[in-house]
């Protein structure tokens, strides 16, 4: 729910609120009482941490808004379920369909193909996505369901799934506690099958540093979201913080959208072997084997501070109004871990880079079915490629 500021209440109030000191790690869901009030108060809260307001585009919030549509229809089992509609997970669902299985895919978004969505800079990529888009919707093996969203999962076999990702019950209705084999809130649906595959992706991961909370520090799947999804320009002259591929990328969403770019900053010198980011980089300032010191800013941010990895002590400051870190990002972890999937600490020489990972992509839970597969990002895989290959991997075993 997106806020609605009041034009003359809010701000008085927001500026009262920011003489009081409030603890660290303070969350604004804390007080939520009296209720009459509590709209107001989350206004300006949310204000003062500079969460802005939203409008996407018209036809896609329409879209999401059809939530009566989107579970209709779904049957109580399929041979195989993926949730997750990125390139892993189409190329899992096709090849299983191929097969001779029935399969449900879901995607939280409006769209199939994840984070690969809208401009991409390689034309092969873009072809790639774009085929398997299209073969997803017209293969009659394969019920795609997007705009919706796996709530849980519950052992052994049952996915329960809810619209555009509600929760399908509002807490401060009263609405409390559902027992233990109850039906499900409306708008929730159950699922099973035999064989589950997680193509849930991986989500933003930020790194520690004074002030990584400013507004103004985004992960670059939130900065494509905005860019291609909500055309919402989040900053005017950025600085790109990341490795490998998706530093490439990240610089060159931003370049097609006319973001200046201030630098990029690699946290080793990757460049030199690397021909494609070579080309990139060799157009803009960079600076390698560095980590971000801190960020500076009240309301939005104005700078970044960063430091050398070779011990140098010295800061070098940037001046921007946004930063994107372009990291491999953490994998969705949820779901496969309420599947029993076991997870273990990535041993990267890179801190930024060390994240939760599986410890194995697949399982039968007591030797026998249901069958469990976490593939493309969710496994820790960032290659295109890679994630493609994997995903028709995973199906082979099926």
């Amino acid at each position: 729910e997106r806020e609605q500021y009041q034009p003359l209440v809010s701000p008085v109030l927001t500026t009262f609120a920011r003489m009081v000191k409030f603890p660290a790690g303070f969350y604004y869901r804390i007080m939520t009482k009296p209720a009459p009030i509590r709209k107001l108060y989350l206004g300006t809260l949310r204000k003062m941490a500079g969460v802005g307001k939203i409008d996407p585009d018209p036809s896609y919030r329409s879209k999401r808004q059809q939530d009566g549509a989107v579970l209709s229809g779904l049957r109580d089992r399929y041979d195989v379920v993926v949730v997750g509609a990125g390139l892993s997970g189409m190329a899992a669902a096709l090849s299983s369909a191929d097969h001779g299985s029935t399969v449900l895919l879901i995607e939280e978004y409006g769209f199939a193909g994840g984070h690969s969505f809208g401009y991409q800079p390689d034309d092969e990529l873009s072809s790639s996505r774009d085929d398997l888009a299209k073969r997803i919707t017209s293969h009659p093996s394969i019920d795609y369901r997007p705009f919706t969203t796996a709530q849980g999962f519950y052992p052994p076999n049952t996915l329960l799934l809810g619209p555009g990702g509600s929760t399908g019950f509002d807490p401060y209705r009263g609405e409390r506690g559902q027992t233990a084999g109850a039906s499900p809130p409306p708008g929730m649906f159950r699922v099973t099958s035999p064989t589950f595959v997680f193509a849930t992706g991986a989500n933003d991961a930020i790194p520690l540093f004074e002030n990584n909370d400013t507004p103004g520090i985004f992960g670059s799947r939130a900065v494509r979201l905005l860019l291609e999804r909500d055309d919402l320009r989040p900053g005017r002259r950025a600085v790109v913080f990341g490795s490998g591929s998706e530093l490439r990328t990240s610089a060159q969403l931003l370049l097609h959208h006319d973001i200046k770019l201030i630098a990029l900053v690699d946290p080793i010198d990757r460049a030199a072997t690397d021909s494609k980011q070579r080309r990139v980089l060799d157009k803009m300032r960079t600076i390698t084997n560095a980590r971000i010191h801190s960020a500076r800013g009240g309301e939005w941010l104005r700078s970044i501070d960063i430091v050398s990895r070779t011990g140098n002590p010295k800061k070098t400051r940037l001046s921007c109004d946004m930063l994107c870190i372009a990291l491999p990002g953490q994998p969705a972890y949820e779901l496969p871990y309420q599947a029993g999937f076991p997870y273990a600490l990535s041993n990267t020489a890179l801190e930024e880079e060390r994240m939760m990972i599986p410890m194995t992509t697949r399982f039968e839970s007591d030797g026998e079915s249901p069958r469990f597969f976490v593939v493309g990002g969710a496994a820790g895989i960032t290659g295109w490629r890679e994630k493609i290959e994997n995903g028709r991997s995973a199906a082979a075993w099926i």
